[in-house]
C-alpha cells in the first residue's frame, strides 16, 4: 500500500510560490484527489500532480522562457504570444530535472494543465479540471462546472476548453495548437451525443 506524503514538496512550494498560489496548489491537490476517487483514477498521482502543477507559475517569464529553451522547447509563434501558459511546460521540465520526478504520467499532467491536448489520459483530465474547479475558484459558473465534473470528465473537459477558447478569443490572442486540437476532440465527443431530427 502506498503512503501518500508530500511534505518535502509542500516546503519547496511554500518557499517558491506566493501565499495565494500556494493555497491554490493545496486546493487543486484536494480536488484532484476527490476527482480521482470519483472517476477511478490514480489518486496518488492525481494528488501529487495537482499539488505541483503550478510549481513554476510565479517564476519570472524571462526565466521560464530561458529554462524551456534550454530544455529544447520549440516556441511556435502562438506560444510566444501566450506567456501565461508557459509554466505548465516549464513545470514539467523542472519536476524532472530539479526534483527527480521521472513518472511520465505526472510530468504530462503538469505539462498540459494549461493547454490540454488531444488524447489526454484520465490523470491529465483530472488535473486539468481540478485546476479549473478547485474550491478557491469563484467565477460565475464554477458551481455548474463542479457538478458536471462529478458526473463526467469528458463533459467537464469540453466546458473547460470552451472557456479557454472564449477567453483567448476575447483577448485577441491566437489559440495554441494543443488547445484547439483538444477542443475539437471534446467537441466531437459532445457532438456524437447530440440527437438530430431531420
Amino acid at each position: 500500500m502506498r503512503v501518500y506524503t508530500t511534505l518535502p514538496f509542500r516546503q519547496i512550494l511554500k518557499e517558491g510560490l506566493s501565499p495565494k498560489r500556494y493555497h491554490h496548489s493545496l486546493m487543486v491537490e484536494q480536488t484532484a484527489l476527490e476527482l480521482a476517487v470519483l472517476h477511478r483514477g490514480d489518486w496518488y498521482r492525481a494528488g501529487l500532480a495537482g499539488l505541483l502543477h503550478d510549481i513554476c507559475r510565479d517564476n519570472h517569464q524571462g526565466w521560464q522562457r530561458e529554462y524551456m529553451e534550454h530544455h529544447g522547447f520549440d516556441f511556435r509563434e502562438e506560444w510566444l504570444q501566450n506567456p501565461q501558459i508557459w509554466h505548465g511546460v516549464c513545470g514539467s521540465f523542472y519536476l524532472k530535472e530539479e526534483l527527480g520526478i521521472a513518472d511520465r504520467s505526472i510530468l504530462q499532467a503538469v505539462r498540459y494543465h494549461t493547454t490540454g491536448r488531444a488524447g489526454m489520459s484520465r490523470l491529465e483530465q483530472i488535473v486539468f479540471v481540478a485546476d479549473a474547479i478547485s474550491t478557491d475558484r469563484s467565477y460565475s459558473d464554477v458551481e455548474q462546472l463542479r457538478e458536471t465534473a462529478r458526473h463526467s470528465l469528458d463533459e467537464a473537459m469540453f466546458l473547460c476548453l470552451s472557456h479557454t477558447v472564449a477567453y483567448v478569443a476575447k483577448r485577441g490572442l491566437p489559440l495554441v495548437r494543443e488547445s484547439w486540437e483538444a477542443y475539437n476532440e471534446y467537441s466531437s465527443k459532445k457532438g456524437s451525443e447530440r440527437k438530430y431530427d431531420f
